[in-house]
């Protein structure tokens, strides 16, 4: 059967994410010594020599050996390419997950390539409370660059917000290397590798300011998913107004808006309508509209303090002295 369309079959359950749902020709893999060194061998079983199964895939057998003996993570179309020349059963996508040890990106041209840095999770992944608030912390204050090879960064001034997204990252995707530093307008940002954000796009959508919405699956998610996935976007895009004794929440996206007033509703509470607003910003003087809401009764501040909450330090601690208030 066609690798191609092996591939559709196997993409059933969209609550999972399979490493074969990213495009072939952007990713590498590193494999579990044995299935990759049978899987050459009985390559070349079908040639004379290595140099002649090297011809067969375009490419130059010093290439080949360092894939073989792992010296090198492999272009997964190279992978596939090698499927195909055994045509046998187990050489297939799904035994391929299975001894998958790194999952990195990457870009090959004419003259050279290059490797993004690599992550060791199991596939396939699942929906989580935690990977739901990666995913918000993303849409918040984080960007996914499609047209340069799904560069992925967090920023927020917050470093104890930084560490929480890098804990989330690591237990969700394994020991990945992650750079954090301080720009000069005291914001600290977060380097993702681009695997990353390359997985999350495939896997939800669009992460563009103007089009972010809460994604299907969270919407369809347990309760305590829908609340991690609130709790990180309301410390990116929430604060609280005690003057007005009101959290709000603002976002340049309208189905972002609309769809976190539907998550909170699943909690008992009842937001605003979401109305649009003008703003310029301090230093461009860009204009642009804003789509804002807000939960402005006790009852509904206390069930978010108690279901949702902040782990925002400065918005945790206000949120906690009005609840407790007296007024």
């Amino acid at each position: 059967m066609p690798i191609y369309i092996y591939k559709e079959i196997l993409i059933k359950n969209v609550m999972e994410f399979h490493f074969y749902q990213l495009p072939f020709n952007k990713t590498y893999l590193r494999l579990e010594d044995q299935f990759r060194i049978e899987l050459f061998d009985k390559a070349k079983n079908n040639f004379s020599s290595y140099n002649q199964l090297a011809k067969k895939l375009k490419c130059c057998s010093l290439s080949l050996l360092n894939w073989k003996n792992g010296k090198t993570a492999i272009p997964t179309v190279m992978i596939i390419s090698l499927f195909r020349i055994i045509n046998e059963k187990e050489f297939n996508l799904k035994n391929l997950e299975e001894k998958i040890t790194e999952l990195m990106s990457g870009r090959k041209s004419k003259k050279n390539g290059s490797i993004g840095k690599s992550i060791n999770c199991q596939f396939p992944l699942k929906i989580s409370p935690k990977l739901a608030r990666i995913l918000a912390h993303i849409m918040g204050d984080g960007t996914i660059n499609i047209n340069w090879y799904f560069n992925t960064i967090y920023f927020n001034k917050q470093i104890e917000l930084i560490n929480e997204v890098e804990c989330d990252l690591r237990e969700i995707f394994g020991d990945v290397k992650l750079n954090i530093n301080k720009g000069k307008d005291e914001v600290y940002y977060m380097n993702i590798p681009s695997i990353i954000g390359m997985i999350l796009y495939h896997w939800f959508g669009d992460f563009s300011s103007e089009k972010i919405k809460v994604p299907k699956l969270i919407l369809n998610s347990d309760l305590n998913t829908q609340s991690k996935f609130l709790q990180g976007i309301f410390d990116d895009e929430g604060t609280l107004d005690i003057r007005y004794k009101t959290i709000r929440f603002g976002s340049k996206s309208k189905n972002l808006a609309n769809s976190c007033c539907l998550l909170l509703k699943n909690f008992g509470i009842k937001p605003t309508n979401v109305y649009k607003i003008k703003y310029i910003t301090r230093i461009n003087k860009l204009k642009g509209f804003m789509y804002n809401f807000g939960i402005t009764n006790k009852r509904g501040i206390n069930i978010f303090n108690e279901r949702i909450g902040f782990n925002h330090i400065k918005k945790k601690d206000l949120l906690n002295n009005f609840c407790n208030s007296k007024i």
